[in-house]
């Protein structure tokens, strides 16, 4: 029983959560750009807060005081950024996933490859997508089942007609 629950929730997580690097990649560069911001304005105002306080000390000695009180931040926003990094891969992927699986699909679909009919995990967005899809992708088949039905036909036909003419 506990191998069988281990399977199914093996089976609702996604491998590879790096899946669509176009999209996925655009996002963690913004992620990262963002934090950057963020850390970057911290260190303003903590700047133009040792700044303000005024005191005659020495440029070097506001700037020793500056680096002294954005250290800590800095250390802490470091510890962060994996986890925000590593959470917005596993949110990307809920989105990314089932679109990649469903243009793999297509393709197969659009080439005449059989399609089995597909369906996303759990928590993956865009679930109703895989209704339309199946539903879309039996209905080619069904058309192409009826196209070699006719053309087999038509080739019985040919052959049937010139022995009744004779």
């Amino acid at each position: 029983m506990g191998k069988e629950n281990e399977k199914k929730r093996s089976r609702n997580r996604r491998e590879v959560l790096f899946v669509d690097p176009k999209v996925q990649g655009l996002l963690m560069t913004r992620v990262v750009t963002y934090w950057f911001v963020v850390v970057f304005t911290l260190g303003l105002l903590i700047g133009y807060q040792v700044y303000m306080s005024g005191g005659s000390e020495s440029l070097s000695f506001k700037l020793k005081v500056v680096l002294a009180n954005f250290e800590p931040a800095l250390i802490a926003a470091l510890c962060v950024l994996p986890f925000i990094m590593l959470d917005s891969l596993r949110v990307t992927s809920k989105f990314a996933g089932p679109l990649v699986r469903l243009r793999k699909e297509m393709r197969n679909l659009a080439d005449g490859k059989p399609v089995e009919p597909i369906k996303f995990r759990k928590n993956d967005f865009y679930d109703e997508l895989t209704d339309e899809f199946n539903q879309l992708a039996e209905q080619v088949e069904e058309l192409r089942q009826a196209n070699c039905r006719l053309a087999k036909q038509d080739k019985e036909a040919l052959y049937e007609e010139p022995a009744a003419m004779i």
